[in-house]
């Protein structure tokens, strides 16, 4: 069975389901400025979250990420700034789709002490499960551990800057700028 909420209000609203009777699981928001408090998905079924217009925020607890989920979060009007607040690790792999907008959509990833792995649109945590962005013009990595960079193979270039005590920035190829805080090493694959 498939179930999908559209149109939720604008104030605080909780959505309760039967895990065992989904075969997946889909809201579409309203037009508002709205923030979507992501604690837990459905177990073993496709999850999906679609904002609409507004400013949105997305707040992600991945460890509530259901087992053997996939889980997929899009803003889908274009122009707006979208915030994604991700603490890691993931539970089940996961999408972010922050819309066609060129500057202000943000993912904030707290990488809950662990190393992580990214790539130019990836982000992993320990041996947590992969995060896949599209759309994002700044992603913020924080409480991380060491750091490993993978490019594609196709001559990369990738541009590193220490920008405080604790602080590093850098930037693969066209990719997002990457902000780095805590890191303890970095290594980068070409």
């Amino acid at each position: 069975t498939s179930s999908q909420t559209s149109g939720l209000a604008s104030s605080d609203a909780a959505v309760k389901y039967t895990a065992a009777d989904l075969s997946s699981f889909t809201i579409n928001g309203g037009t508002n400025n709205d923030t979507y408090d992501v604690t837990s998905t459905p177990a073993g079924v496709a999850n999906a979250i679609n904002a609409s217009a507004g400013n949105t925020s997305f707040n992600i607890t991945g460890s509530g990420l259901g087992t053997g989920s996939t889980n997929a979060f899009s803003t889908l009007a274009p122009g707006f700034d979208d915030t994604f607040n991700v603490d890691g690790p993931l539970n089940a792999p996961a999408s972010i789709f922050a819309g066609s907008q060129t500057a202000g959509d943000v993912l904030n990833y707290d990488a809950g002490g662990q190393d992580v792995t990214l790539s130019a649109n990836s982000i992993t945590a320990g041996v947590g499960q992969t995060l896949v962005f599209t759309g994002i013009e700044q992603v913020n990595v924080t409480n991380v551990g060491g750091v490993t960079v993978l490019g594609d193979g196709s001559a990369n270039t990738l541009t590193l800057t220490r920008t405080g005590a604790t602080t590093d920035a850098y930037q693969l190829d066209r990719a997002a700028p990457v902000s780095l805080d805590g890191a303890t090493s970095f290594r980068f694959f070409g």
